[in-house]
């Protein structure tokens, strides 16, 4: 029996999210194997057409970040486009640190190809946490805003006459 269209992309999108998660041990060819042939694949750094713009982009990941791999959070499809919850991650003292999180929107054809791939996430925040005591100024930073802090709020003064 022939799969539909809707089954076909469902397929595509989750064979999409296991090849990246497996990225860093086939040098992306699994990504590359779902893309089509005239892809075009943009993110805050990089806009490509072609399968080996698409290498070109996860071998400069691998250069950048050595040791890094990506994790599937979650993925959603409607109609013709997935989107995909991902992470960047690196083991460091045992833990997984996050370096990356981001959004990808895949556009499919009617054969589960990517077409099309846009990845949204802040370049500015995974440039700081390259730097590293500004890194980790920030995180703090970013862990007490999170943690429900608040400013102190300012003190009522009486006017100078």
């Amino acid at each position: 029996m022939k799969q539909s269209i809707e089954e076909t992309r469902h397929a595509a999108l989750a064979r999409f999210g296991a090849a990246i998660e497996s990225a860093h041990l086939d040098g992306a060819a699994a990504v590359v194997g779902c893309c089509a042939d005239t892809i075009r694949f943009e993110d805050p750094i990089s806009r490509v057409n072609g399968l080996e713009g698409v290498q070109r982009v996860f071998d400069d990941t691998w250069r950048l970040q050595p040791g890094s791999r990506f994790r599937v959070r979650r993925q959603a499809l409607s109609g013709n486009r997935g989107l995909t919850r991902w992470s960047l991650v690196r083991e460091r003292s045992g833990a997984e640190i996050s370096l990356v999180e981001a959004i990808g929107e895949s556009t499919f054809d009617e054969a589960g190809r990517i077409v099309h791939h846009v990845d949204y996430w802040d370049s500015v925040q995974a440039a700081y946490r390259r730097v590293p005591l500004l890194g980790r100024i920030l995180e703090l930073i970013r862990r007490r805003i999170s943690s429900g802090w608040e400013p102190a709020q300012p003190q009522a003064t009486t006017p100078v006459t």
